[in-house]
């Protein structure tokens, strides 16, 4: 027999230049996430981020499609946001087929509509009722969730049966979604749907088990205790025991003959609310934590302006130790000022907000349903802003004196700032400077008077209706401000200003507070450096913060 020349084989490894080129693909993809998770990102980001990406590879888009692919669910929603700034086709191509091949929130579902709509893509029949139909009743079941509704309610069966008719991997994704938003309280509803669904519920164990969190450890041990079925005891003790392996810490589960209930009330901590002050141009961001097991809480960031409405609302669940260290940081920031208020006065304000967004017709994009559901108890309890609460404005109202010593406000810059970005601020220095160095020979006084005059008249042009509303609403914050930090002379101050501008009969032209704001706003032009140095600082950049980063 002759011998073999067996052939060299061929190396199967990416060329060196392929390695760079995903490396640094995902290292883009890495700051995307990290940015958005952050806060918010203009159009400009995701379009320079999408650019960078082609520069590098024509063919980038496998890069991306692959380490989607990989991700988990919050990362999925960021890129999916992403791939709206992609041109072409591959993506579109591809978000068919994940949607026909993967589980998925339902939340994802919709997003991904958007982008097909953004690119007017042409999509199978019936694809965009279908996601909608299934958010829509993901949207149902986390209803009754949050609702506590009766598990033999009508309505909550008809629920249940609606969630078993669709395929096992529309299901998976539905239950990861509620696990995410809702936590432990998702158990008595998905025992309930557990044990009608017998043929699935094996399967639920074990992707539930995937998720490597203790909320899962929670819904597995609550599983074990229910079920008397051989073989399904026997997975859900191989997905607690892969749990173990992870690291998480598992307690002996098997369930004690002195067991009276099921369910035991669990005491969680309350919720709090941290709130930062109205910066320079109106923006200010709220921060709401919600204990949601014994080990973790969901933590929402609001981004609010007093004149957009509410811009942004973003949310993540954190373990409850990581949540401290949030609280730790964000109430030692030295940029951003923030100070606990109770719950109540943050959903007030977030409510306040979106009411702009209802006149304005705006879509506020971000989790405001579900921060809407985690809070509802604490939704309707305070009907005007919380200062009322704390100083008696009836009384405060007669004492007009208050208004002489409004030059203590101004110590704070953002008001100066407020007056000095308008039209009116600038044409009024304009014609202040113009009256100061007039070419007219005139005595002191007469120079005084001329000025004085410009001060009045900035102050009724630069007040309007519109402004005297938005200015009151931000003193009687400020206001609350100081009553926080214990300062209350300035809190009585800032109060009696704001109310002096609901005053019919305390126009802004003769309102001292008015006036002072005036004349301060035209000294700050008058040292121009002064400005550059303080104003650019009382700006919130929603990236100075971040849940958890």
């Amino acid at each position: 027999m002759g011998t073999r020349k067996d052939k060299k084989p061929q190396s199967m490894a990416p060329e060196p230049a392929a390695d760079d080129v995903k490396r640094k693909v995902n290292g883009i993809l890495d700051e995307i996430i990290s940015a958005a998770t952050r806060g918010p990102q203009l159009d400009s980001f995701y379009e320079q981020k999408a650019a960078d990406i082609k520069a590098l590879d024509d063919k980038g888009f496998a890069h991306i499609s692959r380490r989607f692919l990989k991700a988990a669910p919050h990362e999925k929603e960021v890129m999916v946001h992403f791939l709206r700034y992609w041109t072409g086709i591959e993506h579109l191509q591809f978000l068919q087929e994940f949607i026909a091949r993967e589980a998925f929130w339902p939340r994802i579902g919709t997003m991904i509509l958007d982008v097909f709509n953004k690119c007017d893509a042409m999509v199978p029949a019936g694809l965009a009722s279908s996601l909608l139909d299934l958010d829509s009743l993901c949207q149902r079941l986390k209803q009754h969730i949050f609702n506590k509704d009766a598990l033999h309610d009508t309505a909550v069966e008809r629920t249940i049966d609606d969630f078993i008719q669709r395929t096992d991997q529309e299901k998976e994704g539905i239950v990861i979604q509620l696990i995410d938003e809702a936590g432990i309280e998702i158990i008595p509803l998905l025992l309930k749907i557990l044990a009608k669904d017998t043929v699935w519920s094996q399967q639920a164990a074990m992707f539930i088990g995937s998720l490597s969190t203790p909320t899962a450890l929670e819904i597995l041990k609550h599983l074990y205790e229910k079920t008397r079925e051989k073989d399904y005891l026997k997975t859900i003790k191989k997905c607690i025991h892969v749990l173990r392996q992870k690291g998480i810490e598992v307690e002996d589960y098997e369930p004690k003959l002195t067991v009276k209930a099921v369910f035991k009330k669990i005491t969680l901590p309350e919720s709090r609310a941290f709130i930062s002050f109205i910066d320079g141009i109106g923006d200010r961001i709220i921060f709401m934590i919600k204990p949601i097991t014994t080990y973790e809480s969901r933590v929402f960031e609001i981004f609010l302006s007093d004149q957009q409405g509410v811009k942004e609302i973003t949310s993540v669940t954190v373990f409850r130790k990581e949540a401290e260290q949030f609280i730790a940081k964000i109430t030692s920031d030295e940029k951003i000022l923030f100070f606990e208020t109770v719950p109540e006065n943050a959903c007030f304000l977030v409510e306040e907000a979106h009411t702009i967004n209802e006149r304005a017709g705006t879509v506020v994009s971000g989790s405001l349903a579900q921060w809407r559901n985690v809070f509802a108890v604490q939704l309707k309890t305070q009907r005007q802003p919380i200062i009322y609460a704390c100083l008696d404005a009836q009384k405060i109202r007669s004492q007009l004196s208050l208004l002489q010593k409004t030059d203590t406000l101004l110590k704070r810059i953002e008001l100066i700032v407020w007056f000095i970005e308008s039209d009116e601020a600038k044409e009024g220095w304009n014609k202040y400077k113009n009256a100061k160095n007039s070419p007219l020979v005139l005595n002191q006084h007469q120079i005084e008077e001329r000025l004085n005059a410009q001060h009045h008249e900035t102050a009724a042009c630069f007040f309007d209706d519109q402004r005297k509303a938005l200015f009151k609403r931000r003193l009687e914050e400020m206001a609350y401000l100081y009553f926080r930090q214990g300062e209350e002379e300035e809190a009585r101050i800032a109060f009696c200003a704001a109310l002096s501008l609901a005053a019919a009969e305390l126009p802004p032209a003769n309102n001292p507070f008015c006036l002072r704001l005036i004349k301060e706003g035209f000294a700050y032009f008058a040292s121009n450096t002064v400005i550059r140095d303080k104003k650019d600082r009382l700006i919130i950049d929603p990236n100075d913060v971040s849940l958890l980063a």
